[in-house]
């Protein structure tokens, strides 16, 4: 069962597909429920003892609550999926990212290389794991930081809002932490856009299709999404085969990021949802799903049209028909759901930078 708005991440996808590879594995099959689809499955009864999970992907507290009771009243054992993990409930078994050990090593890296100013941007008040990655930061400044500028910025009206109260502090700080990719994307095209050149360290959580045509670079903790899904079945399977345990948690891991000066690493673990409705955040997901679909001829018919090169000269130079650069395009268009290239380079640009992904093609090319 998933929360409304969530099937549009780029992760969620990974999810998703991390999920049905496990389900293929065992020669099952997966299946999206809705609460209705509950009371239809408890009338079919089932064996003495026997447990029936049921798998719930949702991010706002009162989603993840809701859905736990209706769940649970109806004999069916949740599972929360890529929450933060803090529910105690018997009867309730979580799967989630450590994202508070996560952000605590952050931290730790940071002071390391001595980067004691800094901030946390684009906190979601609604959100569950963005409430761990806070008081994460919250408890090691406290500890370990205490007399340097720390700054916490939250996403109480637009994300463009959030960005713009941070960068009117920027120069306060020495590196920010982003709460996720659409944040730093955001941020990224802004200090672009206003011409701000400073020596401020950006790090955030990275699994975008967008991460190679981005400057300046951005430091990541990738998460293993595909892992997650995978995990979730095991999960499942476990909880079916060994049904007089109570609940179980447990915690992937993330894959840290290496710095190119050092080669060190931090040592990690791995609402209404506001932010989903976000209209730089539907930009962002909009592009991470046009470019989780390009190969490189496609990538050549973007930077053909962003240059003002006609279709055939663009069809001469790949060796292709005008027809098929004509269908490529269309399928792009229909992805981003715009009605002509126009549009579609005109969001290009407005996130990525034309220039800076012209440059980017020409060097994967």
């Amino acid at each position: 069962m998933m929360e409304p708005g969530l099937s549009e991440n780029f992760w969620n996808a990974k999810y998703m597909a991390g999920m049905r590879m496990a389900v293929r594995e065992c020669k099952g099959k997966l299946r999206e429920l809705q609460l209705n689809d509950l009371e239809r499955i408890a009338s079919q009864g089932r064996g003495k003892g026997e447990i029936v999970p049921i798998i719930l992907n949702g991010r706002s507290p009162d989603w993840v609550a809701s859905h736990i009771a209706q769940v649970s009243d109806r004999g069916f054992h949740p599972i929360l999926l890529a929450t933060y993990n803090n529910t105690t409930q018997r009867g309730v078994s979580s799967l989630s990212f450590d994202f508070y050990g996560i952000y605590t090593a952050w931290c730790r890296y940071m002071c390391k290389r001595g980067w004691h100013n800094m901030a946390l941007l684009g906190v979601s008040p609604d959100n569950m794991s963005d409430g761990a990655k806070c008081q994460a930061f919250r408890d090691y400044n406290s500890r370990y930081n205490d007399g340097h500028r720390t700054g916490i910025y939250y996403m109480e009206g637009s994300l463009q809002d959030c960005c713009e109260s941070f960068l009117a502090e920027a120069a306060q700080y020495d590196a920010v932490l982003c709460t996720n990719d659409v944040v730093s994307i955001v941020l990224v095209s802004l200090l672009r856009q206003k011409g701000l050149t400073h020596s401020l360290h950006i790090h955030s959580f990275w699994d975008s299709p967008l991460a190679d045509y981005l400057s300046p670079e951005i430091k990541m903790i990738s998460l293993d999404y595909h892992e997650m899904g995978r995990q979730a079945i095991r999960l499942y399977s476990f909880l079916v085969n060994n049904p007089g345990m109570e609940s179980v948690s447990a915690t992937v891991r993330g894959v840290p990021f290496m710095d190119p000066e050092t080669a060190e690493a931090p040592n990690a673990s791995a609402s209404e949802n506001s932010f989903l409705r976000d209209e730089r955040a539907q930009d962002i997901y909009t592009l991470e799903r046009l470019f989780s679909s390009l190969d490189a001829i496609d990538l050549q018919i973007i930077g053909g049209m962003a240059g003002g090169v006609p279709y055939e000269q663009i069809a001469e130079q790949e060796r292709i028909a005008v027809g098929t650069v004509k269908y490529r395009v269309k399928k792009m268009l229909s992805l981003v759901q715009k009605s002509g290239r126009e549009e579609l380079l005109a969001l290009i640009d407005e996130y990525l930078g034309t220039e800076n992904f012209m440059h980017s093609i020409s060097n994967h090319g």
